[in-house]
């Protein structure tokens, strides 16, 4: 009854144990795991504590309690952690920053989604227009200042996303389903105009997908999801 944290060889599947461990609040959120550049891990449990791992050997390196728990956590242009949280109190939305070392956050925005809630694992970074997106759940792509948390112009989909993530070059990308297909797509959005192209048309081995499982690799371009 262990968490492990595993690499994973894209080419062979093989994955290998770094680490076992527990989380203090027995669970985590998905929703944020995060690596860097430095070769950190962050992962949130559900007590609050924000983990940090050494992704080479697996170590936890540091824990500290967070002064909010966070719905989805990505790495921002200035290398801090900028998400997605909830205030049960004020029941709005939140862009908020992360200090990994301290666990502080700071408010950069409240807000409220256009159909009162959004689909997680669409929360995505585009470093290149400075921007943070997430779709809400009627299709509607809010973004903001990926500085300020300033909420920009909110843009109807043309279609519903399960995931999103910046393809390295200024858009979107990501995994759809068509329900009158029963399939599964990949597909591109222009966060600008809303329009999405489908480049892609398939059927999961198993049926589905683990949806936090889902990321880009820019610098080879293959889509990776479990």
């Amino acid at each position: 009854m262990q968490n492990q944290l595993r690499t994973v060889n894209a080419a062979t599947g093989a994955t290998t144990v770094r680490n076992s461990f527990v989380f203090s609040g027995g669970a985590w959120n998905p929703g944020t795991f995060v690596s860097d550049a430095s070769g950190n891990v962050y992962a949130q449990s559900f007590d609050r504590t924000v983990y940090t791992f050494n992704a080479l050997t697996g170590q936890v390196v540091h824990d500290v309690m967070g002064d909010t728990s966070m719905g989805q956590l990505r790495l921002s242009s200035s290398g801090q952690l900028i998400g997605i949280g909830y205030d049960p109190g004020s029941m709005r939305n939140e862009v908020r920053v992360m200090n990994p070392i301290t666990g502080a956050t700071t408010l950069l925005n409240s807000f409220t989604f256009t159909s009162g809630a959004y689909r997680p694992f669409t929360v995505s970074i585009d470093l290149t227009g400075n921007r943070l997106y997430a779709m809400a759940s009627d299709a509607a792509l809010h973004a903001f200042d990926l500085t300020t948390g300033a909420s920009l112009p909110t843009v109807p989909a043309d279609t519903t996303m399960d995931t999103l993530a910046s393809d390295g070059a200024g858009g979107l990308i990501g995994i759809s389903y068509n329900d009158a297909l029963t399939q599964f797509e990949i597909r591109t959005l222009n966060a600008l105009t809303g329009a999405t192209a489908v480049l892609n048309t398939f059927e999961f081995d198993s049926g589905g997908y683990r949806p936090s499982s889902f990321l880009v690799d820019p610098a080879l371009n293959p889509i990776l999801v479990t």
